[in-house]
């Protein structure tokens, strides 16, 4: 499985999670382009891609 970088402000994100969940992650202190590999957003992002 290759990674792949998505914004939480990207439309995919948006779509299929909630705001409480964005905030979250967006409260994170991250540097720029850090990534998050965390299994509740993993799961967020594979759902929306069956969706699509």
């Amino acid at each position: 499985m290759f990674p792949f970088f998505l914004s939480l402000d990207d439309n995919l994100i948006k779509t299929f999670s909630n705001d409480k969940m964005r905030d979250f992650f967006k409260k994170l202190v991250l540097k720029n382009n850090e990534s998050i590999n965390h299994p509740t957003l993993n799961k967020i992002i594979e759902k929306a891609q069956k969706k699509k």
